[in-house]
């Protein structure tokens, strides 16, 4: 159910005009990182290519010492069928500048 609900919880969230969060910003419990790389070369991320993965599978993300994709995400060592999109939830950081624009 709650699987289920992440993605409307992620849309309500964006509606609401909520702030966006900082890279370096104290971490909230259970909320999802944020992506503190532009992502523009990677978009657009579909369940047939998904750039991240490059980076972030977990053998590779080890060698590399990036974030690794949590086993919550994955079901058979696969990311599951509702996981593919990572910028549903997790954001890319803006630059200062940016932020301060936007409000």
């Amino acid at each position: 159910m709650i699987k289920k609900l992440a993605p409307l919880f992620a849309t309500l969230c964006l509606l609401s005009g909520a702030t966006v969060v900082q890279a370096g910003d104290t971490d909230i419990i259970g909320a999802p990182g944020i992506i503190p790389h532009p992502i523009e070369s990677y978009l657009p991320i579909t369940a047939e290519r998904n750039s991240c993965l490059m980076c972030h599978k977990n053998a590779v993300a080890k060698d590399r010492k990036a974030g690794e994709i949590p086993l919550t995400h994955l079901k058979d060592g696969k990311i599951t069928g509702d996981r593919w999109n990572c910028t549903l939830c997790h954001a890319p950081s803006m630059p200062a500048e940016t932020n301060a624009k936007a409000k």
